[in-house]
């Protein structure tokens, strides 16, 4: 009987190394082998196949059994970030602005109505916030705008103090 070839070795490998199972590669070469081997250099051509074919079908199984990515709470978590960019929460970036993702999260876990991160908003509460978070930009915050760049302030309605937008993340 013919060894495994080295094609069929790099598979299996490479087959335990994706499905995070490299620390029982010895468990898995004995249970082909029937004992017999301890290496899957030693492992036989048809033992090597039937141990590829097994390591795929649980790889087809982990794939069908994964939970898609809700692409919903993406685009509502993007409409967050893009309002919260008009309320000028970006920063340059080799010469680029882009979306201040840590005052961003602050901001969110300081106004949000749950008062938690933005990643950890399911399906049934993303709506409401992002509904709170245009309202913020389209009534609290515009109020007034510098004419250099958009340093967008908030007037307290109660006290009448008008602050920046990134001031009040500042705290």
């Amino acid at each position: 009987m013919k060894t495994a070839t080295p094609k069929q070795i790099q598979k299996f490998h490479a087959l335990l190394n994706e499905l995070g199972l490299m620390q029982h590669k010895k468990d898995l070469v004995s249970e082909f082998s029937e004992g017999k081997a301890t290496s899957s250099k030693q492992l036989t051509m048809e033992q090597m196949k039937l141990a590829i074919e097994h390591l795929e079908g649980m790889k087809e199984q982990s794939v069908a059994t994964k939970p898609k990515r809700d692409t919903s709470l993406d685009r509502q978590r993007k409409k967050i970030i893009a309002f919260c960019r008009e309320m000028d929460m970006e920063v340059e970036v080799r010469g680029e602005m882009v979306a201040d993702m840590h005052n961003i999260y602050k901001f969110i876990l300081k106004i949000g109505y749950l008062k938690k991160d933005l990643n950890d908003y399911n399906s049934e509460e993303m709506p409401k916030l992002v509904t709170q978070i245009k309202i913020v930009r389209d009534n609290v915050v515009p109020k007034f705008q510098d004419e250099k760049r958009g340093n967008w302030t908030v007037t307290n309605s109660e006290t009448g103090e008008t602050k920046k937008a990134k001031d009040i993340l500042k705290k």
